[in-house]
């Protein structure tokens, strides 16, 4: 998801620079540099370039709308590291953004609780859309 968020695609396609007005990230994985020494490289085949030129990380647009970003709080560290440096950069670059936070939540189920309604993610969707129930 975060890749979309990235400057530099829009022309190539015909879109104006702010298609996209706001977003949600849920777990993404924002730098794959710690991917090159997993087994997961195996089929990735990443070198250090791909990683850096794929990464949303180093990547970030220079105008966005609200980005809303989670993960669960049962998740594994990195999950939560990426997203909090995520996040991060996005705001050092002068860009909306907030955590939601989505407490017993783990990498399987977090990813439901935009379509629970009262749950904190679906009332950030909400809010992006700029519509309420």
């Amino acid at each position: 998801m975060g890749i979309l968020l990235a400057g530099g695609w829009q022309a190539d396609y015909g879109v104006p620079d702010d298609v996209l007005r706001g977003s949600l990230s849920i777990s993404d994985l924002f730098d794959l540099h710690p991917l090159l020494s997993t087994h997961i490289n195996g089929w990735m085949s990443l070198d250090a370039d791909a990683a850096q030129r794929n990464s949303p990380l180093f990547n970030l647009p220079q105008s966005a709308g609200e980005l809303v970003v989670s993960h669960g709080a049962l998740e594994t560290a990195e999950f939560a590291r990426q997203s909090q440096a995520y996040l991060t950069a996005w705001r050092e670059c002068g860009l909306p953004g907030r955590f939601v936070e989505t407490p017993q939540k783990n990498h399987f189920d977090v990813v439901l609780e935009p379509g629970q309604p009262g749950a904190p993610l679906h009332d950030a969707v909400l809010q992006l859309m700029d519509i309420g129930e």
